[in-house]
C-alpha cells in the first residue's frame, strides 16, 4: 500500500471517531457529572459537545454528543482553560 492510501484511511478513521455518537450517560460520567446537569447545560448552551433538539409539540429533547466534541472539551479542561475562554458563558 502506498503512503497516501494509507493516510487517507487513517485521515477516514480519525473522521469517524470524530463523529462517533457518545450516549449522555457515559458522557456525563466522563465529565464527573449527573445526567440532569448535563442535560440542563447542553439546553443552555453551557456544553460545547454537541446539540439538543426538540421537536414541534414534543415534551422531551434529543441531545446528540459527538466523540470528537467531548474530547475536545475534556482536553481544553485538563489543559486548565478558563471556560470563559471556551464561550461557556455566552
Amino acid at each position: 500500500m502506498s503512503k497516501t492510501y494509507e493516510n487517507a484511511i487513517q485521515d477516514v478513521s480519525q473522521e469517524i471517531t470524530r463523529l462517533e455518537r457518545v450516549k449522555t450517560k457515559q458522557a456525563a460520567m466522563e465529565l464527573n457529572m449527573d445526567i440532569e446537569t448535563l442535560h440542563w447545560q447542553m439546553q443552555k448552551g453551557k456544553l460545547p459537545i454537541g446539540f439538543v433538539k426538540k421537536k414541534d409539540k414534543a415534551t422531551r429533547y434529543s441531545y446528540y454528543i459527538y466523540r470528537g466534541a467531548l474530547d475536545k472539551y475534556k482536553q481544553k479542561l485538563a489543559g486548565g482553560q478558563d471556560l470563559v475562554e471556551l464561550g461557556e458563558n455566552k
